[in-house]
Order: C-alpha cells, then sequence, then structure tokens
C-alpha cells in the first residue's frame, strides 16, 4: 500500500492541467496590458513636463527679447531618450498673443495623446516702474487693476 500511495501523490490531476492553460495565458495577456499602460503614462507625463518646460522657456526667452530661440529643438533636446512607449512626436510652438502655446501630438497604433501647455507673458518690472513713475495712490492702482 504505501508504494501506490507514494506514485500517486507524484501526478496532478488532468483538470488541473487544463485549468492552467486557460489560466497562464490570461495572467500573461494581463500582465503585459500593465506594463503598456504603465509605459503609456510614463510617457505622458514626460511629455507634459517638457511641453510646460518649453513653455515656461519660451516665456523667458521672451522677456529677454531673445528671437533666434528654437523651442522646438527645445522640446526635442528634453524628451530625446526618455519615451519608452510612444513614437511619432510632433510639436507646434505658438508664439503670438499675450500666451505661449506648446501643443504636442504622440501615438502608437490606437493609442494616441494630445496635450497643450500655454504660459503667459508678463512684464511686472513694466508695470512696477509704471506705478513709480506716476507715483499714483494705492486707491487709484486699484481701480486701475479692475
Amino acid at each position: 500500500m504505501e508504494l501506490t500511495e507514494k506514485y500517486t501523490k507524484k501526478y496532478v490531476k488532468g483538470s488541473t492541467v487544463v485549468e492552467m492553460s486557460y489560466l497562464i495565458p490570461f495572467c500573461l495577456i494581463l500582465f503585459f496590458l500593465l506594463i503598456t499602460i504603465i509605459f503609456y503614462f510614463h510617457d505622458k507625463a514626460i511629455l507634459n513636463a517638457a511641453a510646460a518646460e518649453t513653455a515656461v522657456t519660451g516665456v523667458e526667452m521672451d522677456r529677454k527679447k531673445i528671437e533666434d530661440a528654437d523651442l522646438d529643438a527645445f522640446f526635442r533636446e528634453r524628451t530625446s531618450g526618455k519615451l519608452i512607449f510612444l513614437e511619432n512626436i510632433t510639436t507646434r510652438v505658438d508664439l503670438s498673443g499675450k500666451k505661449i502655446e506648446v501643443e504636442v501630438f504622440a501615438s502608437k497604433g490606437r493609442m494616441k495623446i494630445h496635450l497643450i501647455q500655454r504660459a503667459t507673458k508678463v512684464k511686472p518690472e513694466e508695470k512696477v516702474r509704471w506705478k513709480k513713475k506716476r507715483q499714483i495712490s494705492r486707491a487709484e492702482w486699484q481701480n486701475l487693476k479692475s
């Protein structure tokens, strides 16, 4: 009796093998899907941060009156070698108006990202100088702001 019990414990039932043949591929697909989603959001965070940094750099260059700045190249430099998943990245930088707008398109297959980052062109030193020059009272200054 001992020999039969010893040999029967080594073998697995056939139903367990069939169940695992369905479960293992499902777990692998779920794992790879999770990794793909993590890579997607990683690249989205990188693109968002680079677009925001490009917009702020554009505002600084506008304040310093630097006109030959290539903000597209600056964006490409910030994202080079950092993206894991997304490809086909295109950018558009709009310098007109009171805001600098950086628009980013990226895709891979059916996954697509469209990001827009804006930074307002402000010149606080001009307002401070104007206020000192005019030496207006606080009440008048509040009226001008509104």
